[in-house]
């Protein structure tokens, strides 16, 4: 194998895990932190709407949320991702 070839291969595979262990983690946080918020806010919305009319209520019309269902729905969908 050539000097050539090795350096192509070593930069390969450098790339590759850089792909693997800092980029792809980080799609998927995104992905699950955004899937965890519209998740908790639909439970805060759907919480409300048994107790009284949501669109009465200015946490619910603002996107809030408890953190509590948020870091659930986070945790879950993480590891349904493989992290």
């Amino acid at each position: 194998m050539s000097k050539k070839s090795l350096i192509i291969l070593v930069s390969i595979v450098v790339i590759l895990l850089f792909y693997w262990y800092q980029i792809r983690p980080s799609i998927i946080r995104h992905e699950c932190s955004n899937i965890a918020i519209k998740s908790a806010q639909q439970i805060y919305v759907d919480a409300y709407n048994s107790t009284g009319n949501a669109n009465d209520c200015y946490e619910a019309q603002h996107g809030y949320f408890d953190t509590r269902t948020y870091d659930d729905y986070y945790k879950i969908c993480l590891t349904n991702k493989g992290l």
